[in-house]
């Protein structure tokens, strides 16, 4: 029976408040894996504080989803492997197409920066001379 919803959409049952945020998110960059059929991954980098926090966070989480959220609706949510300490983290893009990948990678990589850095919320008009 169709509700609406995408094919292959799950529901996620979210915490209320957000555990991490983009505001402890230093560097994101899109690399592909050589070693791994080419695969497409998003790699991260966190403030000192923010990696110390997320290394709490994923250490509790091993084997849960991670929601990545943006205006209220999951983008990705990945699987957490293992406790991720150190300042950096990986996201892989999955299998398959890698063109898909690719504009996964880059959808997320705008998702993860863009609580990062402030953004008006009224459009903004430039300054008369």
């Amino acid at each position: 029976m169709d509700r609406g919803f995408p094919l292959g959409a799950r529901t996620l049952l979210l915490f209320r408040r957000a555990e991490v945020t983009s505001e402890s998110i230093t560097d994101v960059a899109i690399g592909q894996d050589q070693q791994n059929f080419g695969q497409y991954f998003v790699s991260l980098t966190f403030s000192p504080a923010g990696a110390d926090h997320f290394a709490e966070v994923t250490g509790a989480n091993i084997n849960r989803r991670f929601a990545i959220i943006l205006d209220d609706r999951v983008d990705s949510a990945p699987v957490i492997r293992s406790q991720i300490t150190g300042g950096h983290a990986q996201i892989t893009m999955g299998a398959g197409d890698p063109e898909k990948q690719l504009r996964d990678a880059h959808q997320l990589d705008l998702v993860l920066l863009s609580g990062a850095l402030p953004a008006p919320s009224e459009a903004a008009l430039p300054k008369p001379r």
